[in-house]
C-alpha cells in the first residue's frame, strides 16, 4: 500500500500534512507492533494518521493509548515515539 501512498504524494496538490488526514483501523486482525508501523510509516510519508479502533469495548488498553496518543494532534506532535508517551492514569 505504501506504493499508493507515495503515488498520491506525488499527484496531489494538497502539501499541507494536516490536511492529508488517513484513517488507520486497528485491533481488527493486527497486532500492536503492525499497528504502529503503519501509524509511523504514514507520518514519515506526511500523512496525518487518525486511528479508529475497531471493537474499542474489547480492544486491549495500549490500544487505546496509541488511539489517544494519534488522535490527540497537540500529542502525537509533541512526543515523536509511542515508547515515550507517558498516558495519564486514572485512579
Amino acid at each position: 500500500m505504501t506504493g499508493y501512498f507515495r503515488r498520491f504524494l506525488e499527484l496531489t496538490n494538497i502539501k499541507n500534512n494536516r490536511r492529508r488526514r488517513v484513517y488507520v483501523l486497528t485491533n481488527y486482525g493486527s497486532s500492536h507492533g503492525q499497528d504502529l508501523y503503519r501509524i509511523n510509516t504514514l507520518r514519515e510519508m506526511g500523512y496525518d494518521p487518525y486511528v479508529m479502533v475497531y471493537d474499542r469495548p474489547n480492544a486491549p488498553k495500549i490500544t487505546r493509548q496509541l488511539q489517544r496518543w494519534v488522535n490527540n494532534k497537540r500529542i502525537f506532535y509533541t512526543v515523536k515515539d509511542f515508547a515515550d508517551y507517558a498516558p495519564a492514569r486514572k485512579e
